[in-house]
């Protein structure tokens, strides 16, 4: 869930520490927010999915 909680921090990792273009970054954080959504507990997807589903779009 942490992963959700801080999302400009994954922006700045994906971006100024792994200096990632634009394309490659997106991949990256819509790949590290589905495998954090996967592995969370079915009582926090329902707390998570509106801000998940926002992100889907923006990175999709």
């Amino acid at each position: 869930m942490a992963h959700f909680q801080n999302i400009p921090d994954l922006f700045f990792t994906a971006y100024k520490i792994h200096n990632m273009k634009t394309d490659e970054g997106e991949n990256w954080l819509l790949k590290k927010l589905e495998q954090s959504y996967t592995k969370i507990m079915p009582q926090a997807k329902k707390i998570i999915k509106p801000k998940y589903d926002a992100l889907k779009i923006l990175l999709g």
